[in-house]
């Protein structure tokens, strides 16, 4: 017979923990949680970033192959007539389509026809396919396969096509623009100084990465990161970068050609830094009057032309493909002549450090 003496109960007795202990012991771990979560915020956006540039590496190389097989960087967009319009009419065949054969996707590729319009019915299948190459991980949206509210899957990145606000035409200063064909020699400012393409934030009124308009590419009209992502961005007068924009476009000088073919604009730094210190580009006339006149309805249907400018989700800035195939991180505070000197192929202007 086990006899269980006093002593041995009390050391089966256990202690368990008060309710301050535990209450201590939780507001540490929360504390430890709250110390830690940034930390783990940085490096998921570093890896993101990292990703992002790796993106805009692969896209590099593949214009490169493109320029190796054809001896011309592709056209931004190919149609018979611009200025390019943002709707959903014309051949409008991108840039992006043209190297999909040397980003490994050669039996997408062949899914488009060449023969149709990028907005056909037979071309539609191909342009809902996700390349993960187009997209950047750090937007919320590039988890989807599909964007909300749009039947095409767009993209993060698009091509340089011109310096400041203007459509998308054939006389651009950028490399990638209307029917385009330039060639390295063309780019006489040197490959290492002009920026090829950087990335964008999307609108779910874009046309997907297979449409050659504002969907695939942009100006240096606005500075990075100040076209707000959202379907009300083009032309809406109320926000503040289309004002910039607005202020340029009624420097308009009548129907003269200021290098623009009837776009030329011209300002002053009341303008936010956006204008030319001569006042002008090409004839050099006029200033911009302090307060600008109401938008006319031509002004308001030219602004519906212009694509938007570059922009990203990461913090401080977007990142940047050059001609020569580096990729650079871009401040959103860069100054603004040396931001349109590296959109401007052949301004003869030299670039220091950015």
């Amino acid at each position: 017979m086990n006899l269980v003496t006093e002593k041995d109960l009390r050391v089966k007795k256990h202690r368990g923990f008060t309710l301050i202990e535990l209450l201590v012991v939780v507001a540490i771990t929360a504390i430890l949680i709250a110390l830690l979560l940034p930390a783990v915020q940085q490096a998921r956006e570093a890896a993101r970033r990292t990703e992002c540039k790796n993106n805009l590496k692969q896209i590099g190389f593949a214009v490169h192959s493109y320029y190796n097989s054809f001896e011309t960087l592709p056209p931004g967009v190919v149609n018979s007539t611009g200025p390019i319009e943002q709707a959903a009419k014309g051949y409008h065949h991108s840039w992006l389509v043209s190297i999909l054969p040397y980003l490994d996707e050669s039996l997408l590729s062949e899914a488009i026809d060449g023969d149709l319009s990028i907005y056909a019915e037979a071309n539609l299948p191909p342009r809902k396919v996700s390349i993960q190459t187009y997209l950047c991980p750090s937007d919320p949206a590039s988890i989807h396969s599909l964007p909300e509210n749009q039947s095409v899957v767009l993209s993060n990145y698009a091509g340089n096509h011109h310096h400041r606000s203007a459509p998308i035409d054939t006389n651009n200063h950028g490399v990638l623009f209307l029917n385009s064909r330039v060639r390295y020699h063309e780019i006489y400012d040197g490959a290492t100084h002009t920026l090829m393409a950087g990335e964008a934030k999307r609108s779910p009124e874009d046309l997907g990465w297979a449409s050659g308009t504002r969907s695939s590419l942009r100006n240096g009209g606005i500075l990075i990161n100040q076209t707000p992502e959202g379907s009300r961005y083009y032309n809406d007068m109320t926000s503040e970068p289309n004002e910039i924009i607005r202020a340029e476009y009624e420097t308009l000088m009548g129907e003269g050609d200021g290098g623009y073919g009837g776009y030329g604009m011209g300002g002053d730094e009341s303008l936010g830094g956006f204008g030319d210190e001569d006042g002008g580009e090409g004839s050099g006339e006029g200033k911009a009057s302090d307060q600008p006149r109401p938008p006319t309805p031509e002004l308001v249907s030219r602004l519906a032309f212009d694509p938007g400018g570059f922009g990203s989700h990461h913090v401080g800035g977007a990142q940047f493909l050059l001609c020569d195939g580096s990729v650079r991180f871009l401040s959103e505070n860069i100054d603004v002549a040396t931001y349109r000197r590296l959109l401007d192929r052949a301004d003869g202007i030299e670039v220091g450090e950015f």
